[in-house]
Protein backbone atom coordinates (compact mmCIF):
# COMPACT_ATOMS: atom_id res chain seq x y z
CA UNK A 1 0.00 0.00 0.00
CA UNK A 2 1.08 3.54 -1.01
CA UNK A 3 -0.21 6.68 0.11
CA UNK A 4 -0.14 10.42 -0.83
CA UNK A 5 -1.15 13.53 0.54
CA UNK A 6 -4.55 12.95 0.29
CA UNK A 7 -5.05 9.43 -1.27
CA UNK A 8 -4.06 5.32 -0.83
CA UNK A 9 -3.26 3.31 -3.32
CA UNK A 10 -3.85 -0.12 -2.49
CA UNK A 11 -4.04 -3.82 -3.65
CA UNK A 12 -7.67 -4.82 -5.22
CA UNK A 13 -9.56 -7.00 -2.73
CA UNK A 14 -11.94 -9.11 -4.31
CA UNK A 15 -14.69 -9.46 -1.42
CA UNK A 16 -15.62 -5.17 -1.67
CA UNK A 17 -13.73 -3.90 -4.76
CA UNK A 18 -15.10 -6.02 -7.77
CA UNK A 19 -19.06 -4.71 -7.15
CA UNK A 20 -17.14 -1.18 -7.27
CA UNK A 21 -15.46 -2.15 -10.71
CA UNK A 22 -18.71 -3.57 -11.97
CA UNK A 23 -20.37 0.06 -10.95
CA UNK A 24 -17.34 2.34 -12.39
CA UNK A 25 -17.40 0.74 -15.85
CA UNK A 26 -21.19 0.36 -16.46
CA UNK A 27 -21.11 4.75 -16.22
CA UNK A 28 -21.95 5.70 -19.26
CA UNK A 29 -19.22 8.50 -19.08
CA UNK A 30 -16.42 6.41 -18.21
CA UNK A 31 -17.18 3.96 -20.83
CA UNK A 32 -17.25 6.60 -23.47
CA UNK A 33 -13.71 7.36 -22.35
CA UNK A 34 -11.95 4.70 -21.45
CA UNK A 35 -13.17 1.82 -23.52
CA UNK A 36 -12.86 1.54 -27.25
CA UNK A 37 -14.77 -1.57 -27.42
CA UNK A 38 -18.92 -1.27 -27.96
CA UNK A 39 -20.90 0.51 -25.18
CA UNK A 40 -22.66 -2.12 -23.31
CA UNK A 41 -23.41 -2.84 -19.64
CA UNK A 42 -20.70 -4.75 -18.06
CA UNK A 43 -20.98 -7.79 -16.44
CA UNK A 44 -18.09 -9.59 -14.19
CA UNK A 45 -17.29 -11.76 -16.70
CA UNK A 46 -16.87 -8.70 -19.38
CA UNK A 47 -13.99 -7.30 -16.39
CA UNK A 48 -12.10 -10.55 -16.15
CA UNK A 49 -9.10 -8.83 -18.18
CA UNK A 50 -9.41 -5.34 -15.95
CA UNK A 51 -9.92 -7.81 -12.33
CA UNK A 52 -7.03 -9.67 -13.93
CA UNK A 53 -4.88 -6.79 -14.52
CA UNK A 54 -5.34 -5.73 -10.83
CA UNK A 55 -4.49 -8.87 -9.74
CA UNK A 56 -0.96 -9.61 -11.20
CA UNK A 57 1.42 -7.86 -13.15
CA UNK A 58 3.56 -4.77 -12.66
CA UNK A 59 1.44 -2.08 -10.66
CA UNK A 60 -2.13 -1.64 -10.53
CA UNK A 61 -3.72 -0.47 -7.63
CA UNK A 62 -7.34 0.82 -6.33
CA UNK A 63 -6.89 4.14 -5.93
CA UNK A 64 -9.10 5.16 -2.42
CA UNK A 65 -9.40 8.79 -0.66
CA UNK A 66 -7.67 8.92 3.20
CA UNK A 67 -10.35 10.07 5.87
CA UNK A 68 -9.41 13.95 5.27
CA UNK A 69 -10.75 13.76 1.97
CA UNK A 70 -14.13 11.76 2.58
CA UNK A 71 -16.97 14.24 2.18
CA UNK A 72 -17.93 15.63 5.35
CA UNK A 73 -20.93 14.06 5.73
CA UNK A 74 -19.00 10.64 5.97
CA UNK A 75 -18.00 9.48 9.71
CA UNK A 76 -14.63 7.94 8.74
CA UNK A 77 -15.18 5.14 11.46
CA UNK A 78 -18.16 4.14 9.37
CA UNK A 79 -16.70 5.03 5.56
CA UNK A 80 -17.32 2.15 3.39
CA UNK A 81 -15.03 0.96 0.38
CA UNK A 82 -17.79 2.92 -1.44
CA UNK A 83 -17.30 6.17 0.35
CA UNK A 84 -13.83 6.05 -0.56
CA UNK A 85 -13.36 4.85 -4.02
CA UNK A 86 -11.61 6.88 -6.43
CA UNK A 87 -10.90 5.16 -9.37
CA UNK A 88 -7.92 2.52 -10.76
CA UNK A 89 -4.21 3.51 -11.71
CA UNK A 90 -1.96 0.76 -13.53
CA UNK A 91 0.45 0.14 -15.70
CA UNK A 92 0.61 -3.19 -17.54
CA UNK A 93 2.34 -5.00 -20.51
CA UNK A 94 6.01 -3.98 -19.58
CA UNK A 95 7.91 -5.05 -21.54
CA UNK A 96 10.96 -6.65 -19.96
CA UNK A 97 13.94 -6.15 -22.31
CA UNK A 98 12.53 -2.61 -23.92
CA UNK A 99 11.28 -1.65 -20.32
CA UNK A 100 8.02 0.10 -22.40
CA UNK A 101 4.97 -0.25 -20.45
CA UNK A 102 0.90 1.39 -20.89
CA UNK A 103 -0.54 3.70 -18.12
CA UNK A 104 -4.10 3.39 -17.18
CA UNK A 105 -6.15 5.45 -14.93
CA UNK A 106 -9.75 5.34 -14.41
CA UNK A 107 -11.84 7.55 -11.93
CA UNK A 108 -15.22 7.34 -10.78
CA UNK A 109 -16.82 10.90 -11.77
CA UNK A 110 -17.51 12.38 -8.07
CA UNK A 111 -14.05 12.53 -8.02
CA UNK A 112 -13.67 14.46 -11.41
CA UNK A 113 -12.02 17.93 -10.97
CA UNK A 114 -10.68 17.07 -7.40
CA UNK A 115 -7.20 16.82 -8.68
CA UNK A 116 -7.17 13.28 -7.55
CA UNK A 117 -6.34 12.05 -11.11
CA UNK A 118 -3.06 14.02 -11.32
CA UNK A 119 -1.76 13.11 -7.33
CA UNK A 120 -2.58 9.07 -8.51
CA UNK A 121 -0.99 9.60 -11.67
CA UNK A 122 1.95 11.76 -10.39
CA UNK A 123 2.75 9.11 -7.77
CA UNK A 124 2.79 6.00 -10.39
CA UNK A 125 4.29 8.04 -12.77
CA UNK A 126 7.45 8.78 -10.56
CA UNK A 127 7.59 5.22 -9.44
CA UNK A 128 7.72 3.13 -12.83
CA UNK A 129 10.85 5.42 -13.36
CA UNK A 130 12.80 5.52 -10.03
CA UNK A 131 11.55 2.09 -8.40
CA UNK A 132 10.66 -0.01 -11.48
CA UNK A 133 13.21 0.98 -14.30
CA UNK A 134 10.64 1.56 -16.57
CA UNK A 135 12.03 3.65 -19.94
CA UNK A 136 9.20 4.48 -21.53
CA UNK A 137 5.58 4.88 -20.54
CA UNK A 138 2.87 5.43 -23.18
CA UNK A 139 -1.05 5.80 -23.49
CA UNK A 140 -3.73 6.80 -25.68
CA UNK A 141 -6.48 9.50 -25.08
CA UNK A 142 -9.67 9.86 -26.98
CA UNK A 143 -10.18 13.52 -28.44
CA UNK A 144 -13.39 13.33 -26.48
CA UNK A 145 -11.68 13.13 -23.36
CA UNK A 146 -9.79 16.61 -22.84
CA UNK A 147 -9.48 16.80 -19.39
CA UNK A 148 -6.99 13.34 -19.24
CA UNK A 149 -5.62 15.00 -22.70
CA UNK A 150 -4.69 17.95 -20.46
CA UNK A 151 -3.51 15.51 -16.95
CA UNK A 152 -1.56 13.46 -19.08
CA UNK A 153 0.35 16.38 -21.08
CA UNK A 154 0.64 18.32 -17.15
CA UNK A 155 2.44 15.10 -16.03
CA UNK A 156 4.93 15.19 -18.91
CA UNK A 157 3.76 12.85 -21.22
CA UNK A 158 4.36 13.96 -24.92
CA UNK A 159 2.38 13.73 -28.41
CA UNK A 160 3.51 11.08 -30.83
CA UNK A 161 0.79 10.31 -32.79
CA UNK A 162 -2.53 10.40 -33.89
CA UNK A 163 -5.42 7.73 -34.73
CA UNK A 164 -7.95 9.78 -37.11
CA UNK A 165 -11.64 8.62 -36.86
CA UNK A 166 -10.55 5.61 -34.22
CA UNK A 167 -13.61 4.76 -32.77
CA UNK A 168 -17.55 5.37 -33.63
CA UNK A 169 -19.24 7.71 -30.14
CA UNK A 170 -22.77 9.10 -30.28
CA UNK A 171 -23.01 9.11 -33.78
CA UNK A 172 -19.60 10.81 -35.12
CA UNK A 173 -16.00 9.75 -35.32
CA UNK A 174 -13.17 10.22 -32.73
CA UNK A 175 -9.58 10.37 -32.67
CA UNK A 176 -7.23 9.25 -30.62
CA UNK A 177 -3.79 10.68 -29.35
CA UNK A 178 -0.86 8.33 -28.44
CA UNK A 179 1.28 9.75 -25.85
CA UNK A 180 4.44 8.78 -24.34
CA UNK A 181 6.71 9.90 -21.70
CA UNK A 182 10.18 8.89 -21.46
CA UNK A 183 12.30 8.26 -18.42
CA UNK A 184 15.54 10.85 -20.15
CA UNK A 185 12.85 13.03 -19.83
CA UNK A 186 11.65 12.90 -16.43
CA UNK A 187 14.67 12.57 -14.93
CA UNK A 188 15.64 16.04 -16.71
CA UNK A 189 12.48 17.42 -15.03
CA UNK A 190 12.94 16.18 -12.02
CA UNK A 191 16.96 16.41 -10.70
CA UNK A 192 18.07 15.17 -7.62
Amino acid sequence: MFTTDRLRLRAYKESTDKALLIELCNTAVVQATVFAGDFTPRTEKNLESVIDKLTTGSFHAIIERLDSELPPYINPLNATEKHRFVGIVSLHSIHARNRCGEFTIALASPAWGKGYGFEASKFVVEHAFLNMGVNRLQLGVFDDNPRAKKLYEKLGFVKEGYREDFRWVNGGWVGETLMAYLAKNWFSQHPK
